[in-house]
């Protein structure tokens, strides 16, 4: 079984790797198309960066007891459910629209993955969906795809 220290350099080295990879594929985008995708790739690439350097850092003591190990994945269903919400979220973006979808799916995840605080759930669908207009409508005055009412 491999340590946790171990699983954790393998997957922030993976995740580095594809913050490199689609940062390499954003320099065939025009300047201004490719600023938010370079800002969330950088953010993410120093963030597994930093998530690299502290596997090498905090190791217990010999005199600690050691943690009993705990299986990778402790609920394998919710990964299923949660890919399964992204492909429908992915498919109705173009059938019903972004925000429509964006709001079904925020919603539906987390009542399937068992999140039952249903205030925070709306603050968190109203603070996106508000975040995600105002960078994309307002500020970069770019499309989304169109909501099935406004077709």
């Amino acid at each position: 079984m491999l340590s946790y220290h171990l699983r954790d350099r393998i997957a922030s080295v993976v995740v580095l790797a594809v913050c490199m990879a689609g940062f390499v594929h954003t320099q065939d985008m025009p300047g201004g198309a490719a600023m938010f995708p370079r800002l969330v790739l950088g953010l993410a690439g120093f963030l597994s960066l930093a998530w690299l350097v502290s596997t090498f850092l905090g190791r217990a003591s010999a005199d600690a007891p050691a943690a009993p190990p705990k299986p990778f994945m402790e609920n394998p269903l919710n990964l299923a459910i949660f890919a399964g919400s992204i492909v429908i979220y992915v498919i109705l973006i173009d059938l019903i629209g972004y925000f429509t979808s964006t709001v079904l799916f925020m919603v539906g995840a987390s009542l399937a993955l068992g999140f039952r605080r249903l205030p925070f759930t709306a603050a968190a669908v109203v603070l996106f969906i508000g975040f995600v207009y105002f960078v994309f409508r307002i500020l970069f005055d770019r499309p989304l795809p169109l909501e099935f009412f406004q077709r």
